[in-house]
């Protein structure tokens, strides 16, 4: 049995080593010019079935997301719709709410520290006045002043209050502020109505 064995193992080893020897014949081999265009021309004609077949399947892919998108939107109940856009709707509604108090802090801000008694405040102590409300941004204000006042006696220096910021018109600039909170309060409800 053992013999048998050894005689089936050298006939595989035989085909081996004949089938090593047909694929050498076959790489080794030197193609015409013909022969080798014709290969290049098969070559490419799969490639481009290939490029197409791949174009359908990704321009069906995407027909079937928009599908099932349609569908999706289809078995949505009325109410799912509303609710959907209802939501939207209070999400632009409280951007639009938190974007006005944060407007309206700030001219209330700027109309504090437009008082005569702050206009010697450097800009540096100016941004640091901070509040949510009236009271508190004034409160802080004059807070910053004193701070301000401290700093410069510390330093050596009086503080002189110089005088109120007026226009060539002779209008104090304390109402600007007002009007331009008034401009971007239009402009919010105009952008409100459109929903």
């Amino acid at each position: 049995m053992s013999e048998e064995t050894k005689t089936n193992d050298g006939d595989a080893v035989d085909t081996i080593v004949s089938d090593k020897k047909e694929e050498e014949k076959k790489t080794n081999r030197t193609f015409t010019q013909a022969e080798f265009d014709s290969r290049l021309a098969e070559a490419t004609k799969s490639f481009k079935e290939k490029e197409e077949k791949y174009k359908d399947l990704e321009e069906k892919f995407t027909e079937l997301n928009e599908w099932k998108k349609e569908k999706e939107e289809s078995e949505m109940s009325e109410i799912e719709k509303l609710t959907n856009k209802n939501k939207e709707l209070e999400e632009t509604l409280n951007s639009i709410a938190s974007e006005k108090k944060m407007l309206e802090i700030q001219v209330s801000k700027n109309n504090i520290l437009s008082d005569v008694k702050f206009a010697g405040l450097p800009a540096v102590y100016k941004n640091a006045v901070s509040g949510e409300s009236e009271e508190e941004l004034k409160s802080n204000a004059e807070q910053i002043l004193e701070q301000f006042q401290k700093d410069m006696e510390g330093l050596g220096k009086k503080v002189d209050i110089p005088a109120p910021n007026v226009r060539k018109d002779n209008s104090d600039t304390k109402t600007q502020p007002q009007s331009v909170m008034e401009s971007i309060t239009s402009k919010i409800k105009k952008n409100f109505e459109k929903f």
